[in-house]
């Protein structure tokens, strides 16, 4: 296939018009009627000068081929558009911004329901163990108001409690009661935006069944359905993965045959991800390359023709990417495997590049949320990366061999030249294997490092050793499934094989995992970085002299230092920065000193630890921090320290404060959090009432209760440090969840503070006139799901303005060294 020709061109600049009208419309605002108009005239425009022989032919060619390429971007604009104002005014879409809604809907399912192993926080105690959901895609049917159905159309995102996938066929219409909601707009700096994450792919709210009895079918689809079959398959194969795999790695198999991640726990996630193999968990061209060879050999040994034996993968290819629930990653390498199949048949040389640019345009014309999507990115940049190693191989690769003459072929080498010859050999082979790697690499990590923040080094060599054990691994994985298919009575051997080999594959993704420096998290890139970094690469590609070429590659080191020095070199001598993060029911303080060191105060969430570390490392990342001097933990409540399981594994911490109680407690997730510590080489230092330290003029001061109040505590609260900070003439008290009887022994060691986190969450039980009467603080942060006390909580701090991260989201003070105090709300509260 030749790389690089003029329908190439037209193709490539087709889908940047698809691309470019999306984006445009998501981020500003386009009339439809305009962008119409604007398309027709184009249109017109590209035809008339032509008609009128006012320009040459050649010239009228390529006026027209712009006008048409220029016009459809103004169509997508137009499509993108309607998209958004279609599922803007839906009724559902409506009802459920209005938070936990209990309601009666009718849907029809549209996607297989697969059952979800949520997983809790790696702190945990053994009783919290991960609960079972059942999710799945719906389209609303009607709505149940007062009795009365209100017919309305819009994609649902469906969780029910339980495992009861079984129970619902996909196509079969329901009637489901339960709470209709809407993801709350991101309420911290640089953390993910879920709710446009939705709205993009039309989803117009999520719906939470507290129980499967909750859903009644009132459809049933039969046998003569294609769904019917599809679903059956579905199952089939989850059974056949159920009864085949070691349960230890059923997760893995899930998500390496199924596209189902539901049953892969945090540590196995964690592992792959560092070591730059977690497209292996993730069905993507990769998992249909190798199936599409496993089918050509057994095509060949069957002596099927070749172009039935293309057709035949070809629709094998659609088959699977339905039975994975048309995963974007399926459906563009089935396109893909179409399109070649189609040139072969056909007998038209077709480049791979136009292949890879038909298949964009299809695909954006199928989903145009696409383009927003980093995971399709990583599929089509993946594939490309190995059609520019293909398109700029050099032309003696594999030429450069001893011997090239009859004679030098028959006289016997010397050692010295058989050595040679190995090294040679040796050479092609790394060669043809780390090429099309770097490739990948040099297209994908800039993107990868921009969305996830993490770069995986070690994954350059261990990917390249993985692929033949991973195409021997899916290929028994395949006839494992196959096997358990057909004659599910029978002693599934390639099942046994195919546990063997994930258990080989796990070692090596683990091993590969804790070699140090094989990855490392990164903090935001500005946002000239990923422009600048691709244009430099089609640059490369685009230019033949070698000198140029090293003169751009030398272009592409230099913007990434400079991306990342100035990412790093932030001017942080401005004063104290105190930021309150909004978790839900929880605390997390992120403490910024002028000279840029960091300390972080609590961090941690009710029931969701994982994603609270989550918010905090996306903010930490926002700010351009990549280590973390010192974090306090108040006391050994899991909603005060359960994120750090999270956030000890992606920052180099400097050391770690706990109070002698939170060491001796005998908590399993309090005792998890000491190991872990110990795992990533983060000092413990105990603290306690007295201690002090200063950093850059900040003065931080720990109190807790007298020895004879902690030893009369009656709950882990009472034991809570508070964490006094004074910088430029102004406090700032943190005092966890302290209450009761340590409250009052407290209190009168503390004047006045000028912020205040309300203690235990504005607990009515924490706070008490003496602590408002005590404090008389200015400001008063309130870290919790919701503002339910707020009158109470406005009558205690009648002087005080009240906070709550619930609503405006993450708090920030700013004290200067003179002492003037500035407070900023993530997303402002109206009075």
């Amino acid at each position: 296939m030749n790389f690089g020709s003029q329908p190439v061109h037209r193709i490539a600049a087709t889908a940047f018009a698809l691309s470019f009208g999306t984006v445009t419309a998501e981020f500003i605002a386009v009339s439809p009627a305009v962008c119409l108009f604007a398309a027709w005239g184009l249109f017109t425009a590209g035809f008339v000068p032509g008609r009128l022989q006012w320009i040459s032919v050649t010239h009228h060619k390529q006026l027209r081929l712009l006008s048409l390429i220029v016009a459809v971007g103004f169509l997508s604009a137009v499509r993108w558009t309607l998209i958004l104002q279609e599922h803007s005014v839906c009724p559902v879409h409506k009802l459920a911004q209005r938070d936990n809604l209990s309601m009666v809907v009718d849907v029809v399912i549209t996607s297989v329901p697969v059952e979800y192993q949520r997983p809790s926080s790696k702190l945990t105690s053994q009783r919290d163990t991960s609960r079972w959901q059942t999710r799945f895609i719906a389209e609303s049917v009607a709505i149940h108001v007062d009795g009365e159905p209100t017919p309305t159309d819009g994609t649902i995102r469906v969780f029910v409690a339980g495992r009861a996938a079984r129970r619902f066929r996909r196509g079969e219409t329901v009637r489901m009661t339960g709470r209709l909601s809407w993801p709350q707009s991101p309420g911290n700096p640089g953390e993910f935006d879920f709710a446009t994450f939705l709205r993009r792919r039309s989803c117009v709210g999520m719906f939470f069944v507290a129980h499967p009895d909750g859903v009644h079918t009132l459809k049933k689809v039969g046998p003569a359905t294609p769904v019917y079959w599809l679903t059956w398959l579905r199952r089939a194969a989850e059974s056949a993965i159920h009864n085949s795999i070691d349960p230890e790695y059923r997760g893995i198999a899930a998500a390496l045959l199924l596209g189902s991640r539901s049953e892969i726990r945090t540590e196995t996630n964690e592992i792959f991800v560092g070591s730059g193999t977690m497209h292996l968990l993730a069905i993507s061209g990769l998992h249909i390359g190798i199936l599409c060879l496993l089918l050509i050999r057994m095509g060949h040994w069957l002596l099927i023709p070749w172009n039935q034996r293309l057709v035949l993968i070809a629709l094998f290819c659609v088959v699977y990417a339905l039975i994975t629930d048309l995963r974007p990653s399926v459906v563009r390498a089935t396109v893909f495997a179409a399109l070649f199949t189609m040139s072969q048949v056909t007998l038209r040389q077709v480049a791979l590049s136009s292949i890879i640019g038909q298949t964009a345009c299809l695909m954006l014309l199928w989903h145009p949320y696409l383009i927003f999507d980093t995971g399709a990115w990583l599929s089509f940049l993946s594939v490309t990366g190995l059609a520019w190693a293909a398109g700029t191989a050099p032309l003696n690769a594999l030429r450069d061999t001893i011997g090239t003459s009859p004679l030098q072929s028959v006289t016997p080498l010397t050692p010295g030249e058989h050595l040679w010859e190995v090294l040679l050999q040796i050479h092609h082979w790394l060669s043809s294997r780390y090429r099309p790697m770097l490739w990948i690499m040099a297209a994908t990590i800039p993107l990868t490092a921009w969305s996830f923040h993490v770069i995986s080094p070690v994954g350059l060599i261990v990917n390249v050793v993985l692929i033949p054990w991973t195409m021997l691994t899916l290929w028994l994985g395949f006839a494992s499934i196959l096997a358990g298919t057909l004659l599910p009575l029978i002693p599934n051997v390639a099942g046994t094989g195919f546990s063997l080999m994930l258990g080989g594959l796990t070692s090596m993704v683990k091993t590969a995992s804790s070699i140090g420096f094989g990855h490392l998290y990164v903090a935001d890139l500005p946002p000239w970085f990923l422009p600048m970094w691709y244009t430099l690469l089609i640059t490369v590609v685009g230019i033949r002299k070698k000198q140029h070429k090293l003169i751009t590659w030398l272009m592409l080191c230099g913007c990434t230092s400079v991306a990342l020095w100035n990412r790093a070199d932030l001017d942080f001598d401005t004063g104290l920065r105190c930021t309150f993060l909004a978790i839900g029911h929880g605390n997390a303080t992120v403490v910024e000193f002028p000279s840029g060191q960091i300390m972080l105060v609590d961090a941690g969430a009710m029931n969701r630890g994982d994603r609270a570390g989550e918010q905090v490392s996306r903010f930490l990342w926002h700010r351009g921090y990549r280590m973390i001097n010192s974090i306090v933990v108040s006391h050994a409540d899991a909603d005060h320290f359960n994120a750090l399981g999270t956030i000890l594994t992606r920052f180099p911490v400097g050391e770690l404060l706990l109070s002698k109680k939170f060491i001796r407690n005998g908590s399993v997730a309090a005792q998890q959090l000491i190991a872990l510590a110990t795992k990533n080489h983060v000092p413990v230092r105990i603290t306690g009432h007295g201690d002090s330290f200063t950093i850059d003029s900040t003065d931080v001061r720990i109190l807790q209760a007298s020895p004879d109040h902690l030893e009369d505590a009656q709950s882990d609260n009472e034991k809570s440090l508070v964490v006094r900070i004074r910088f430029g003439g102004r406090t700032v008290v943190l005092p966890g969840d302290l209450e009761g009887n340590a409250l009052k022994n407290i209190l009168p060691q503390l004047s006045h503070a000028d912020v205040l986190v309300s203690p235990h969450h504005g607990s009515l039980r924490a706070n008490i006139p003496a602590v408002a009467d005590q404090l008389t603080p200015q400001h008063v942060v309130i870290s919790a799901r919701d503002d339910r006390n707020r009158r109470q909580l406005a009558e205690i701090y009648n002087s005080s303005l009240l906070h709550f991260t619930s609503i405006c989201g993450a708090t920030g003070i700013e004290i200067t060294r003179p002492g003037t105090l500035t407070v900023h709300e993530f997303l402002p509260s109206t009075p």
